[in-house]
Parts: C-alpha cells; structure tokens; sequence
C-alpha cells in the first residue's frame, strides 16, 4: 500500500516536537526562552509519543497484509539497528567521558535496554543514556501484541481491552500497558475505516471536529497555557482528534513528496537526536563556556538543529534504509 504522506508529515512533525522540546526546555541556556508562552507547544513531547502508538496502531493495521512470527521478527529486523546504535553508542561515550555517571546506571536497566525490553519495567524504562528510546522499546513489544489484536475481529473487543487499559493506568503506571491504550485507538480507527460507517469518519462534521480538537490540543492549549484537570482524557480525546484529522488530510503533489521524505526520516529522528543533543551541548562548553551572547545562542541553537539532521540523515542512509530493505527481503522471502 502508497504511503500517506499527510500521516508521515505527522510523524516528523511529533518528531521534530519532541527534539525541539528537548533543545528548549532542558538545556539551561533557553531559560530566558522559556518564558515565551509560544515555545509551550514544544513541551507536548509527551503528547507526540501518545500519538506515535496511535499513530503505529493505524498504520501497521491498515498495511500489513498478514501479521504471523515472520512479519514480528522483520519487523525487529527493520527496528532494531537504529535503536540498538543509538541505545549503545551514548553508552560508550558516556563510558569515556562521564564514567561516575555511568557507574549510576543501573546494570539490569542496560541489560534490559540492549533488547528493548526496559519498557516492561516502570522502574528501569528510562534505562541508558538515551532515555527517549524506552518509547521505541514500547512500539517493539506492540508490535509483538499486534499478532493477537488483529485476530479480535469485533471491535467491541479491542474497546473492551481499551478500557481494561485505562482502569490499569488509573491504579499503576506501566510504560507498555499505557502505549497499548493509544495503540488500539490507531487499530480500531483502522477497523472502523475498512467498514461501512467509514462514510461517517469521513463526514464534513467529523472532519471540522477533530480540527478544532487538534488545534486545541497542540497550540490553543499550550500557548493560552490551559491545564485541564483531567489531562488523560485530553490526550485520549486530542491525539484521537489528530490522528482522524491527519487520516483525512489531503496534500497536494509538492507537499506529498515532501510528506513522505520527512516522514521516512522521522524515526532517525527520534532516536538519534538525545546524544546529539548532550554531546553538542558540552563541546559549547568546552569551547565559548557559559553563558552566551544573544548571537552566540542563535549560532548554538542553528548549528545543532543542523547537526541533529546531519546525523538523521546518516543513520537512516546507512543504518535504517538497509535494515528496512533486508527485512522487507525476510517477510517475502525474496
């Protein structure tokens, strides 16, 4: 199945929301930026991460032909390689450089993280050095959940499943339990768009909606600084609205293109951009100190956005496009 440029479009930009809300809102040198209402929509990393398994859900639902054993181990085939370089490689370095640091890390976390397994404990999900990965560790075992979730074939079973999720987020936290609620979202707006009340998903009605859901979700809220007491089910609501909104967004042929390269690196994205983060910010430390000039923070904020996508680039060149390639090889067999 073509790729939906406007749901890759999506995915960049949750991933640029969560690389940029990194950049801003945890290095001491944007302290004067944070006061800035505006830059607020980049805080909603945590939304971009629910709405990537939303997102995942929809998706692996609506283009996989036949989920068994050999789809779930392409499948870590294609994930594996960028997860595993950008989970190890911070670890080395932080080895080399900051080795009491290191020396804190928990040793059952690391072991737990070199097989994307930290996820399915809430005290070691933050494992390493490149704490944003416990997400991809998250979208791995999902990934394993979807061969039983596609054989549920009444969608009163997955809402059913749904629910259990929520009553189990609302007595603990658990990493995987609660990736699993936006999960089935995706799989049941998927369900939903197979069968004949797709018309209804696709109404002018609905469509309005889940726009003025989406802009409430993302800007109106953050920027207006608006905190809803029961911020879970915003998110269930916003990232339900964003995902239907995006579903039926259509790009015109520039921007389909457009769409599609972005989104393809999205994932690069993601899981390079926290060591690169760290790494530049010390090596402006060693060289211009603290604090900077005004001209010396844009040239510090441009020269790593700059290198941030250098660095996707490369891992998705050389890294993510031949896992992607030898996977699809091993589920066909060809």
């Amino acid at each position: 199945m073509r790729r939906n440029s406007s749901l890759d479009l999506s995915r960049f930009l949750a991933a640029l929301i969560v690389f940029m809300g990194h950049f801003v809102w945890f290095d001491r040198r944007f302290l004067g930026w944070q006061q800035n209402q505006v830059l607020e929509i980049f805080r909603s990393g945590n939304q971009s991460v629910l709405y990537f398994f939303a997102l995942s859900g929809f998706v692996l639902s609506r283009t996989t032909q036949k989920v068994d054993l050999r789809w779930l181990v392409a499948r870590v085939f294609r994930l594996m390689p960028v997860y595993l370089i950008c989970f190890l490689l911070p670890l080395i370095l932080v080895k080399i450089m900051a080795p009491e640091e290191f020396a804190d890390y928990s040793q059952v976390g690391l072991l737990l993280g070199v097989f994307a397994s930290q996820a399915l404990f809430p005290q070691f999900y933050l494992a390493g050095a490149n704490s944003p990965l416990w997400s991809l560790s998250v979208e791995i075992w999902l990934s394993a959940g979807l061969l039983v979730l596609l054989r549920l074939n009444k969608i009163f079973c997955l809402i059913l499943i749904l629910f259990t999720c929520e009553f189990l987020n609302y007595v603990f936290f658990q990493p995987l339990v609660n990736g699993l609620t936006f999960f089935l979202i995706g799989i049941i707006l998927a369900r939903i768009n197979k069968q004949s009340i797709k018309s209804t998903l696709n109404s002018g009605f609905v469509k309005f909606i889940s726009l003025l859901g989406l802009i409430c979700y993302w800007i109106f809220f953050p920027v207006l600084g608006i905190s809803l007491q029961q911020k879970r089910l915003v998110d269930l609501i916003g990232v339900t609205a964003t995902l239907i909104c995006f579903k039926s967004l259509r790009l015109s042929n520039g921007l389909d293109k457009v769409g599609n390269y972005l989104g393809a690196r999205s994932y690069s994205l993601y899981a390079v951009h926290g060591p690169i983060l760290r790494l530049h910010s010390e090596l402006f430390d060693m060289i211009w100190g603290d604090p900077l000039s005004p001209f010396q923070l844009w040239i510090y904020l441009l020269s790593c956005i700059a290198i941030v996508l250098l660095a996707t680039e490369i891992i998705f060149k050389y890294v993510e496009t031949p896992a992607i390639r030898y996977a699809k090889k091993f589920r066909t067999g060809k």
